[in-house]
């Protein structure tokens, strides 16, 4: 903890003279938050449609994708898309009545539990309105081509995409 302190003490020390104080601030914390998430998305169980076939196989009622009926989970499954980085987009919808303990787990799988506060159930109060990244996937649009999303409501295109 003292460690942590110095460090931050010297990082504000640091920048406090910058002339860009809160730009080098914001960028410090977004530079942090990105590279958790990159980190996440690296060590995910499943980055590609080979892992999902693998993993679609498992019958385990303890596993995350199993919460889902097997309607929803084929749904959900054949949503997923992927490229050379792992997740590019998924149709949130079947998730939506799930609790907020299960689509961690489902999204874990993925390396996009981040994503579990943007998913609500329908009759919650959307917080993120359609198109906005409010630090998640971008909410109402689906990963068509790399680095574009379109509009697609239920759906969610990560920054994979």
């Amino acid at each position: 903890m003292k460690k942590v302190m110095i460090l931050l003490l010297v990082f504000v020390t640091t920048i406090a003279t910058s002339r860009n104080f809160i730009d080098d601030v914001i960028k410090f914390f977004d530079d942090q938050i990105t590279e958790k998430q990159d980190l996440r998305q690296q060590n995910a169980l499943i980055k590609s449609k080979n892992d999902m076939a693998f993993y679609a196989k498992i019958k385990d009622a303890t596993f995350p994708l199993n919460y889902l009926n097997d309607s929803e989970r084929n749904v959900f499954i054949n949503s997923l898309s992927f490229n050379e980085k792992g997740l590019t987009s998924f149709s949130y919808k079947s998730l939506e009545n799930l609790d907020k303990t299960q689509k961690y787990k489902i999204l874990s799988l993925f390396g996009f539990e981040d994503a579990t506060k943007f998913i609500l159930k329908p009759n919650e109060n959307k917080t993120c309105l359609k198109g906005m990244k409010c630090g998640g996937p971008l909410i109402g649009y689906k990963c068509i081509s790399k680095g574009t999303c379109q509009s697609d409501s239920g759906y969610a295109c990560t920054n994979n995409c």
